[in-house]
């Protein structure tokens, strides 16, 4: 069925007007004068089967591009089901950063930032290395709501230290960050951070561990979860150099699950292009 348009000009006619396009009847459009000489009369007639056919060509294409770009968005897919996957730093296969879906952070292994690597004094030494230029260049030294947000990634209760609850989710993160204190009953990753957020003066130093403990008498379970402090025997008054690292991360801000989809239709061409048809007679 032909539908009409008008055009109001009488020695020059150009109309730019989006039309019905359908894969199965493409469309070409034919004008000619009404008899009052002053309106161009225009009908859309079925095109041809050469034009049809080429239409049907590129709609399979852009199937086809789709397709290849769905297949590479499929690894975001992937890390998208986890919280807390492992990443690789400098080389590949090194393994020394967790990163934080939830959050979109990488932390630094605490392997890297063991404080007997650095000269005494050693914590001082260690932090400065965060600035410009330094070993830690671009990462930022973590407060206490930064470390206990991954712990809530992690799965980790952070209220409650109760074994039941804990034990699986504080025992995967630990091995992910590395594990600092492998000394039964407990396994522990041990880290300083900044004491900005603990009382008013901010002690000199303070820290987070992540722990899991078994019963040595009975090889039950004991407790597990995490705890930030200014008073700690890992911690304060002195510490083991040995034991203790730095709470390092870095934000690496992803690509929304929603937005990505949404690139890959676009790039695909799935979503419908405007069609805009000029005709023009002189």
């Amino acid at each position: 069925m032909n539908r009409l348009l008008f055009c109001s000009s009488v020695s020059t006619c150009k109309l730019t007007r989006s039309l019905p396009f359908h894969e199965s009847n493409p469309r070409q459009i034919a004008c000619d004068v009404d008899r009052s000489g002053r309106r161009w009369l225009f009908s859309i007639q079925a095109d041809s089967a050469a034009a049809s056919r080429n239409r049907s060509e590129a709609n399979r294409t852009r199937r086809v591009a789709f397709l290849v770009v769905v297949w590479a968005c499929l690894p975001w897919a992937n890390y998208s089901n986890a919280a807390v996957i492992q990443r690789n730093w400098k080389t590949p296969g090194d393994g020394l950063l967790t990163y934080d879906d939830v959050n979109q952070r990488e932390w630094l292994d605490l392997s890297v930032s063991l404080l007997n690597q650095f000269p005494a004094p050693q914590l001082p030494n260690a932090v400065a290395e965060i600035g410009a230029g330094g070993r830690f260049d671009g990462f930022a030294w973590g407060r206490k709501w930064d470390v206990l947000r991954l712990a809530q990634s992690a799965g980790i209760n952070v209220t409650t230290g109760d074994y039941s609850i804990n034990q699986a989710a504080t025992r995967q993160l630990i091995e992910l960050l590395g594990v600092t204190l492998d000394r039964p009953p407990f396994v522990r990753s041990a880290a300083f951070i900044d004491p900005t957020d603990f009382a008013v003066p901010a002690p000199s130093q303070a820290g987070v561990h992540l722990y899991v403990s078994v019963n040595p008498l009975t090889g039950e379970g004991g407790i597990a979860g995490v705890t930030p402090s200014s008073i700690n025997d890992l911690f304060y008054p002195t510490y083991d150099p040995r034991i203790v690292g730095l709470f390092l991360f870095r934000p690496v801000p992803e690509p929304d699950a929603v937005l990505l989809a949404a690139t890959c239709l676009c790039v695909s061409g799935l979503f419908p292009r405007s069609r805009r048809n000029v005709i023009e007679d002189n």
